[in-house]
Parts: structure tokens; sequence; C-alpha cells
């Protein structure tokens, strides 16, 4: 019996996976893709003013070496720098910072930038934004 062929399924799926490991944010330092650890906020409800603690635990790659991340909170076009950190080479870091006074309530993004999602270097492709969601309460606790 002669083998067959691959069949138009399976060449198309090895297609697919060839795109998926190839292509989008993949580390352009030379490195293997390394995804940054995902971000943690305590509390992720606070009101303005507060000091809230962004975190991030390790991984098993080098997500943070070299790296210098800059956090702001984004609300729409808005961008309100709020701390600097220097992550672990493994990507862990804790960094505490003040919510700004004069922002209004509602919801915003903690985003950080200078991570490796911020190498995305393929125009087509989605890339993530490493950030958290912040809701500033009007609400005062006493």
């Amino acid at each position: 019996m002669k083998p067959r062929a691959p069949g138009p399924q399976l060449l198309a799926i090895a297609a697919l996976l060839a795109t998926i490991v190839l292509s989008g944010c993949a580390d352009t330092s030379g490195g293997v893709h390394c995804v940054p650890p995902a971000l943690s906020l305590t509390p992720s409800t606070a009101t303005a003013g507060a000091t809230v603690t962004l975190s991030a635990d390790g991984v098993k790659c080098q997500a943070g070496s070299g790296r210098h991340y800059q956090v702001s909170i984004n609300h729409l076009d808005a961008r309100r720098p709020v701390g600097e950190v220097t992550p672990a080479s493994n990507g862990s870091f804790d960094l505490a910072f003040a919510i700004p006074g004069d922002l209004p309530a509602g919801t915003y993004d903690v985003a950080v930038s200078g991570s490796t999602l911020d190498d995305c270097v393929d125009p087509d492709a989605s890339c993530a934004a490493y950030s958290i969601v912040l809701i500033v309460d009007d609400t005062t606790t006493e």
C-alpha cells in the first residue's frame, strides 16, 4: 500500500501553527519569545489619592532582563505617568504608587510599557497590551 499524502486540513493546521509560532510578538533581541508575567493590582478599586501596589510574579524565562518599565494610568487619550520600576530578570516586580488626587471616578487602565510585549514587530499581528484595570471610586472610607 502506498503512503497517503497529507490532506488539505492537515496542511492548513501546520501552516496556522507555523504562523502563530513565527509571527507577532517575537523577542527582537534574538532570544526566545517570553511573555511577561500577569499583573495584579492591590486594591483594584480605590479612591483618588490612595496608594495601590502593582505587582507581577516571575516566569521561567528572562522576561525582565535588561528592561526598565514605565507605569501610567490611562483613560481614553489621556496618559498619566505614575512611576517606574526595574523588574527582576524573571519579570517580577512590585511598585506602590499614589493615584493622582485629581483623578475623577471611573475605570482606567494601569499600563506598563517597556516589557517584551512592546517588541511586537509584525504590523498585522494582534499584540497584547501589558495592563490591568483600576477602578477609581468617588466614595471615601472613614
